[in-house]
């Protein structure tokens, strides 16, 4: 599995690249936040685009970034008052995947 943060203009070129190197069938775009942007620079590719519902996928994917991240004294502190030290999109990704595939009842 890949997941990291991908600035939209290195997309195409990290999409490329993972087209290579495995056998993916569909793109999930959460359906707010640059949605149009990210899936004109995925209809190229030729797959189809599946839109899923980014509602609250910020929050959930912080507390999870949070809880993976957490170490020593750290996890004395509650999530809600933790900050983030890096961008944690790839989380949100996950979650939206996540989301996808418990639609299809795949998850």
């Amino acid at each position: 599995m890949e997941q990291k943060v991908v600035p939209a203009m290195e997309l195409s070129k990290v999409v490329r690249v993972i087209l290579d190197e495995y056998r993916i069938t569909i793109f999930v775009v959460g359906d707010r936040t640059n949605s149009r942007v990210i899936s004109d620079i995925l209809k190229p590719f030729g797959l189809p685009i599946e839109l899923v519902d980014e509602n609250n996928s910020s929050y959930e994917g912080r507390q999870r970034y949070l809880r993976d991240h957490s170490k020593g004294l750290q996890r004395l502190i509650p999530i809600g008052l933790r900050i983030p030290g890096e961008a944690y999109d790839d989380y949100v990704a996950v979650i939206l995947a996540e989301r996808f595939l418990k639609k299809e009842g795949l998850l």
